[in-house]
């Protein structure tokens, strides 16, 4: 025999002994397909059967096997939802893993088909019909499940079936119906997939995607700037956590998150000039904000060394909240440091007269700051800092009865 018709001829018997196996396969899928219509078909035998038509090469790839596995989700899936209907218990866990996997399925099958060039690979019209309808019909229990997995804090499942419904409304599959629509609700659950995914860990990068892709959304749209922009932060991505913030600002004008944050990143980059123009004219955009008199006084105090300019507007804070604890401690902390300084300054004098009349000044002071911070611990009587700037004046004062209950209050 020659060589030429001997390959030939094996490469003729190889043919023919895969293709028994190829039709078994697609026969198989068949039977399946027939098994699972049955009223009271065994589906989880039926997974079993189907499964090896998943791991043939002719079979794993084509439409029809992915659409047979969709419908056997989709009948576990009906007979639940009836069951429900009725009022009879039903397992939640596998009633959302057969949706999800109804979903995935019948999404697999369609791209299949649609890819295919072999016309007899492609799907009928009625089995397309019967996908887009299934989907249709039962994709809004995604909602219950992400919102099941939320209650319980398994914030990796509730994205999972979160993000399954924003994905699901986008399907070319469901392109000219009803589900297609984007809606108040598919604004809510955009916006619970995206804060999910930041919970969960090594996914931020993916959240901070979710979030970008919702930011224009006009739902909870100040909340997404801000979990945005604490995601960058997360992320070290100071250029973006600043660009967010400036967003935010301008659409969000009365909203202090981003103002402030603009602001300490101006500070911590001494940029104080630039954090005392934001605060102007925030200012003279909101007159009546006592927390931005009290940002702008300390940015004087710590950017501008200025106490003068500092003082006043941790007065004009006060004018307009006058229990504002933080900016009574501010008024009384620049007393008090500049007593200090004072103090610090005299110990080194050798002149005795000299040294009396610094003290004296420093004194003096002590006794300025000191209604502040008796006013400070009256409004936070536990705060610590407070209490114990408030020993040190004491202290300074030889007010020794004074510095004794302090000091009991402290467990020193």
């Amino acid at each position: 025999m020659k060589r030429g018709l001997f390959i030939a001829v094996v490469a003729t018997i190889i043919s023919f002994a895969q293709l028994p196996s190829v039709m078994a396969q697609s026969k198989l899928v068949k039977q399946v397909e027939r098994m699972a219509k049955k009223d009271k078909s065994d589906l989880n035998e039926a997974r079993k059967l189907l499964q090896p038509a998943f791991e043939h090469p002719e079979t794993k790839d084509l439409a029809q096997t992915w659409y047979v596995a969709g419908f056997i989700e989709e009948t576990s899936v009906e007979r639940d939802y009836l069951a429900l209907q009725m009022g009879q218990n039903v397992n939640e866990g596998n009633f959302y893993n057969a949706l999800d996997k109804m979903i995935e399925s019948y999404i697999k099958a369609y791209k299949l088909s649609e890819q295919t060039a072999n016309k007899k690979e492609k799907l009928g019209k009625r089995d397309v019909e019967n996908m887009k309808n299934a989907i249709a019909t039962y994709y809004g229990f995604l909602i219950n499940a992400g919102s099941a997995y939320m209650e319980n804090n398994d914030f990796e499942g509730a994205h999972k079936f979160f993000k399954k419904f924003v994905d699901v409304k986008k399907l070319p599959l469901l392109a000219d119906t009803p589900a297609a629509e984007q809606d108040s609700m598919s604004m809510q659950i955009g916006f619970f997939s995206a804060y999910t995914a930041s919970q969960i860990e090594g996914n931020l990068q993916n959240a901070i995607a979710e979030y970008e892709s919702i930011k224009s959304v006009p739902y909870r749209q100040n909340d997404v700037y801000q979990l945005l922009a604490q995601s960058y932060v997360t992320a070290g991505d100071t250029v973006s956590f600043m660009n967010t913030l400036q967003e935010g600002a301008e659409l969000f004008p009365e909203e202090q998150f981003f103002l402030f944050n603009m602001i300490n990143v101006y500070i911590r980059q001494g940029k104080n000039d630039v954090a005392k123009e934001y605060l102007e004219k925030a200012i003279a955009d909101n007159p009546e904000n006592a927390q931005l008199y009290f940002v702008l006084a300390t940015v004087y105090e710590q950017g501008f060394k200025d106490s003068k300019q500092a003082e006043a507007n941790f007065r004009k804070a006060l004018e307009i909240d006058p229990q504002y604890a933080d900016a009574i401690i501010g008024l009384g902390r620049i007393y008090y440091n500049e007593a200090v300084m004072i103090k610090s300054e005299a110990n080194a004098i050798t002149d005795f007269a000299e040294y009396e009349k610094e003290d004296a000044r420093a004194n003096e002071l002590f006794k300025k700051a000191l209604p502040f911070f008796e006013k400070a611990v009256e409004v936070e009587p536990d705060n610590s800092e407070y209490l114990m700037a408030l020993r040190g004046i004491y202290y300074n004062l030889k007010m020794d009865d004074k510095v004794a209950e302090i000091e009991q209050k402290l467990n020193l």
